[in-house]
């Protein structure tokens, strides 16, 4: 799935950013009704991604359809 990404993305991948706690780990974050939710920590973007991608499909599925 390819998305727009803001100019700022360090990773290349959407949802996903270096953990500013932890350089060598990957955080995932999703926007959920405004708020933004902390999908947890990986220790590879890829895992960070497939995280968002899960979060994505269960709170923004049908969401085009309505």
């Amino acid at each position: 799935p390819s998305a727009s990404l803001g100019r700022k993305s360090r990773t290349g991948l959407l949802g996903v950013s270096v953990d500013p706690t932890c350089k060598s780990s990957f955080r995932a974050k999703i926007k959920v009704n405004g708020r933004q939710i902390n999908l947890g920590s990986y220790p590879t973007p890829e895992l960070a991604q497939q995280a968002y991608f899960a979060a994505k499909a269960l709170h923004h599925a049908g969401e085009l359809a309505e």
